[in-house]
């Protein structure tokens, strides 16, 4: 998800599903209301938006991006289904409980990976 930022500058954010290759950044910042609070606004077929919001997002994707690495590795070893279930019952709407929820419950019935 390119983004451009007020000076002009365009930055990434990239929040890459291990399984597929896809980038889910732009699904995750929607999930999570960003694009519904005002923090990116879309202007001929891209995305503006401030420095702070971007790097706000930016700290968010990366704390995604390690957890679902770290989904992916489990399901590896335990199956998709054991691993989906944790993941689904510790979901939360809230961006910044979710993945420590998450994380927490996974380590709980898994352990590290």
């Amino acid at each position: 998800m390119w983004v451009t930022v007020e000076d002009g500058a365009t930055l990434e954010l990239r929040l890459i599903d291990p399984a597929t290759g896809q980038d889910m950044a732009a699904d995750m910042v929607d999930s999570f209301g960003g694009f519904d609070s005002g923090d990116f606004e879309q202007v001929h077929g891209g995305w503006t938006s401030t420095y702070e919001a971007v790097e706000y997002w930016r700290e968010q994707v990366e704390t995604y991006q390690a957890l679902a690495d770290r989904i992916y590795a489990l399901e590896q070893v335990h199956g998709r289904d054991a691993v989906q279930k944790v993941v689904d019952d510790y979901s939360a709407s809230d961006i910044d409980l979710c993945a420590y929820a998450v994380g927490v419950a996974l380590t709980d019935h898994f352990g590290e990976v």
